[in-house]
């Protein structure tokens, strides 16, 4: 745990999904200097928790219901909730469409960072949008280099069905080249399970196979470090 005598940054989480939206919040409070003010699973909930909270960041998943977080960064930005002295944005998923990067960023977002970095990267981030400074993931920074420099945009394949925590965690590791066996001893699951994750992705998707799969997960910003550091 990290401490500071500073007054803790306020943090609003909000993710379309609750394992993930639990999983964030227990994250964050293994950090002294980082305290979550409330949680929401839709951005026109996480709209009204800004509004009421004013917390120092808010992290914003893309696929929610209800709104999407882009629309709820836009919302926010419109009512006057973003910016300096204010709720600043961090944009955090599995996506990194080109068009998507641009658009969260000219909606209002500080940061963009990928789902699946580690808790202390994470925590960084939050400190880092806090102080007013951006932090982008690589693949944030490659697409926004892509659209100034007139390069044909790579979109981000959002889903109607979007994959679950448990499905992420499956599929980055596929796209790093594990076997069944080898992913349910990392994530401490049966093989049976991680064959279970992997055909739901594969729907989703629409990947006839494993190696199709794992080409959509490194096209869409998964993939993480095979290293597992």
């Amino acid at each position: 745990m990290t401490t500071s005598a500073e007054a803790p940054i306020s943090v609003a989480i909000a993710d379309g999904e609750a394992r993930v939206l639990s999983a964030l919040a227990d994250l964050l409070a293994g950090f002294d200097d980082l305290f979550v003010v409330g949680t929401a699973q839709n951005g026109a909930e996480l709209v009204e928790l800004v509004e009421w909270t004013q917390p120092a960041v808010a992290i914003v998943d893309v696929q929610m219901p209800v709104m999407d977080g882009v629309s709820a960064i836009r919302e926010m930005s419109r009512r006057g909730l973003l910016g300096p002295g204010r709720t600043r944005a961090l944009m955090h998923t599995v996506y990194v469409g080109d068009r998507l990067v641009a658009a969260a960023m000219q909606a209002g977002a500080d940061s963009y960072v990928l789902k699946g970095a580690q808790a202390g990267e994470l925590a960084d981030a939050v400190r880092a949008t806090a102080r007013g400074d951006r932090r982008l993931a690589q693949a944030a920074i490659d697409a926004m280099v892509r659209l100034v420099g007139g390069a044909p945009p790579v979109e981000a394949e959002t889903l109607d069905r979007p994959l679950t925590a448990a499905e992420v965690d499956v599929v980055e590791l596929i796209a790093q080249g594990l076997t069944v066996d080898e992913i349910a001893r990392r994530l401490h699951l049966s093989p049976n399970t991680i064959k279970t994750h992997e055909t739901s992705a594969r729907a989703k998707t629409g990947c006839s196979n494993r190696t199709k799969l794992a080409v959509w997960a490194l096209r869409n910003g998964l993939g993480g470090d095979p290293t597992g550091a």
